[in-house]
């Protein structure tokens, strides 16, 4: 949705971009993820873009859409998609909020 600007054209809203904390949080599911696969968490964050964002059109061939562009509930929409695939297909709890995280850290969360 945009607003008309008085000199002509259109003035659109951004909606805000996923956040620096939610950035190191997924980061850390990532590496989580990982440990417990055997996977670097590279290789997870490929595998989960592909998985839950889908694929964009390169000049090679299909890529994982980047997360780089996801708005702030987009961005916790997807890391809730990751925790429930971890959850269900790996049988891993990872932590999404801050008691789960203290919990972890302190070697407290199964």
């Amino acid at each position: 949705m945009g607003l008309d600007w008085p000199m002509g054209g259109l003035l659109e809203q951004k909606k805000p971009q996923r956040s620096r904390d939610q950035n190191a949080m997924y980061w850390a599911l990532l590496s989580i993820i990982g440990d417990h696969t055997g996977m670097n968490r590279n290789e997870v964050h490929n595998a989960m873009r592909g998985m839950f964002l889908g694929f964009v059109q390169s000049a090679v061939g299909p890529i994982p859409r980047s997360t780089t562009k996801l708005t702030r509930a987009e961005m916790s929409e997807y890391m809730e998609a990751i925790a429930m695939f971890a959850a269900t297909e790996l049988n891993l709890r990872v932590p999404m909020t801050p008691e789960e995280w203290a919990m972890y850290e302190a070697g407290e969360l199964t």
